[in-house]
């Protein structure tokens, strides 16, 4: 690794930090799923599409007060804040990168002891709950509303060493642009199908326990087709 490099890790919200799509119990639980989930999942209609169907269904009386005690009945892994204090103590950036919505995940994050990490996400409107989508690219086809692959790019130096922990379809397009990559359930059965390298993984204590060993042995190394996945994407910006 250069001197100059340095390690950057990124992590999913939704089924990652917490362990459910906390987006999807919402919707699910004002009765806004379907059936613009079904239109999502056919292809019929984008992401983006599907927040703003989604959000178009929930109740006029709902408010982001609603939206954010809902966050705290959902289940945060409780490895988590340890991954964040480790990452601190070694003076590794940690940064959230989510294609669900501030609003849920700012609550959630302090609930579990976790403040002041960056935190890259779409937004609901406070008054209206609309969604917008700061995040977004129209260089990138990846499935995302919040193109995660970009936040990566643009908050990361050319040499630095990129580690990404994900679970779902929505992380694929970053991880494939990532180093070193902690991957479950679809995304680690993209990984296995792209035949990018990967570490399964359960519980954050996983990852926490294999950052240890990386950080122990300096084996933190750059993936070749990482870095040339990085340098075509910046071009194509």
């Amino acid at each position: 690794m250069s001197e100059l490099a340095s390690v950057r890790v990124f992590i999913d919200f939704d089924g990652t930090i917490a362990k459910n799509d906390v987006s999807d119990e919402f919707f699910i639980a004002h009765n806004a799923f379907e059936p613009a989930r079904t239109e999502l999942a056919e292809g019929s209609i984008s992401v983006a599409e599907y927040y703003r169907r989604a959000c178009a269904a929930l109740p006029a009386e709902l408010t982001d007060a609603d939206v954010a005690a809902f966050a705290l009945t959902q289940e945060v892994d409780t490895g988590f804040a340890s991954l964040v204090a480790w990452c601190d103590a070694h003076t590794i950036p940690i940064s959230v990168v989510s294609d669900g919505f501030l609003n849920y995940i700012l609550p959630s994050l302090k609930q579990a002891g976790v403040r002041d990490i960056p935190v890259f996400a779409n937004v609901l409107d406070a008054q209206t709950l609309y969604p917008s989508y700061p995040n977004a690219s129209e260089s990138c086809t990846c499935f995302c509303a919040s193109c995660k692959r970009n936040v990566v790019i643009t908050n990361s130096a050319p040499d630095d060493i990129l580690v990404y922990i994900g679970d779902g379809f929505s992380d694929t397009c970053a991880a494939s642009h990532c180093d070193i990559v902690f991957a479950k359930t679809e995304l680690a059965a993209f990984c296995t199908a792209e035949r990018i390298p990967h570490h399964p993984w359960s519980r954050l204590s996983d990852v926490q326990r294999i950052l240890e060993q990386y950080h122990r042995t300096g084996r933190f190394r750059a993936r070749r087709q990482a870095v040339l996945a990085r340098k075509r994407a910046i071009e194509a910006e």
